[in-house]
């Protein structure tokens, strides 16, 4: 899908322009909505210094599929695939780099950053080790850490990194690192974005407005609604095997209207994703779907893309249209900020498919009208 990546500066706007020109040295934080070019910005900066003649750099994501889809930008800005990587796999290099232990095994993903990131800044602050990298370019930098944005600190010289608090999932508020970076770091901000319809703008605004009440998608948005009109549609089935039939006739639908651009089926949990792939498997498509994660990477070919997995693993990722499944089992941690960033991974068509109830936040995000809210009479009580 060559629209997602800028082809010349007439595609940019002036704060875009501004974000890119920063000067080289020094660190940078740079903080917009959903699809206000971050991405682009950090494949930009790293094409920069490149050829400036700072190739030193590393441009760290938070996971393989996010690896992946910023690795499909890069041939578009002549950025070698072997400077970007996944934070988890930086770090772990650098441990072995520095000599430190293996970690223990049957750690979790969070203790594994943890005791990297530890290890990591007690070994560099112990022998005063220098900076192994000039400059790290970090992406969603809001799922980070205070003690891991303290080890990139320590590993990087310079660091620009791009986020948007909006769209944390992986720690709590207290715990993230972007105000750690804020103390370090001047801060640039994006407020125009281009990716998502109005419909979705909508319901995102919904869903943020417990935590940002006065910024919305809707009146920021630049995305083209004459052009490719945006829905947000619910449906609710017996069986998740329903749900899957039903969405895949709507994605061939859209398929007809958008060739050549990329879909996704998402569930917040790992168990619906497994059945969906077996679903899949049973009605003949698995075939023409990749499952997010999965190490082939996104290919740049001109032809449909069909991902699913969870929507944890979409995160930075972008698609045409997304079909949700097992809806009512959006529930945990930060699960508003999850709804928020799985609406935004949305372009132009977003589905939500349930069976059983609908968390009460998500329901009246999805069909609650606040300009209807109104007191209710006794009388209306009993209609």
């Amino acid at each position: 899908m060559s629209d997602l990546w800028w082809g010349s500066s007439l595609e940019m706007d002036d704060d875009q322009k501004k974000a890119t020109l920063l000067p080289v040295k020094g660190n940078h934080l740079v903080v917009g909505p959903p699809g206000c070019g971050k991405t682009n910005l950090l494949l930009l900066r790293a094409k920069r210094l490149i050829v400036g003649q700072s190739s030193d750099i590393r441009i760290i994501v938070f996971t393989r599929s996010l690896r992946d889809f910023v690795s499909s930008g890069a041939p578009r800005y002549d950025i070698p695939p072997n400077r970007i990587t996944t934070a988890m796999k930086m770090m772990d290099e650098q441990r072995y780099s520095l000599g430190l232990q293996n970690l223990e095994p049957g750690l979790s993903l969070k203790e594994k950053r943890r005791v990297l990131a530890h290890a990591i800044s007690e070994h560099m602050d112990r022998y005063a080790q220098p900076f192994l990298v000039e400059h790290l370019l970090i992406d969603e930098v809001q799922d980070y850490t205070n003690e891991e944005i303290g080890a990139f600190q320590k590993l990087g010289k310079y660091i620009y990194a791009v986020g948007d608090t909006s769209q944390r999932i992986q720690v709590d508020a207290k715990d993230s690192g972007m105000q750690t970076l804020r103390n370090i770091a001047p801060v640039t901000t994006l407020t125009s974005h281009y990716r998502n319809g109005l419909e979705i703008c909508k319901l995102a605004d919904k869903l943020a407005a417990r935590w940002n009440p006065s910024t919305t998608l809707e009146r920021t948005s630049q995305y083209d609604e004459g052009a490719h009109p945006s829905s947000v549609r619910v449906f609710q089935f017996s069986s998740l095997l329903e749900q899957v039939r039903e969405a895949l006739k709507h994605l061939d639908a859209a398929l007809r209207v958008y060739p050549n651009h990329e879909f996704a089926f998402l569930a917040y949990k790992r168990e619906s994703v497994a059945e969906i792939g077996s679903i899949l498997f049973a009605l003949g498509r698995r075939a023409s779907f990749q499952e997010l994660g999965e190490d082939e990477g996104i290919s740049t070919e001109d032809a449909p893309k069909l991902w699913f997995g969870t929507a944890h693993s979409a995160k930075g990722c972008e698609f045409r249209a997304v079909y949700v499944f097992d809806s009512e089992h959006f529930k945990g941690p930060n699960i508003r900020e999850l709804a928020y960033t799985t609406t935004t991974r949305a372009r132009t068509i977003l589905s939500w498919y349930h069976t059983n109830a609908l968390p009460a936040f998500l329901h009246s995000a999805l069909f609650d009208d606040p300009s209807k809210a109104h007191d209710v009479s006794i009388d209306e009580l009993f209609k």
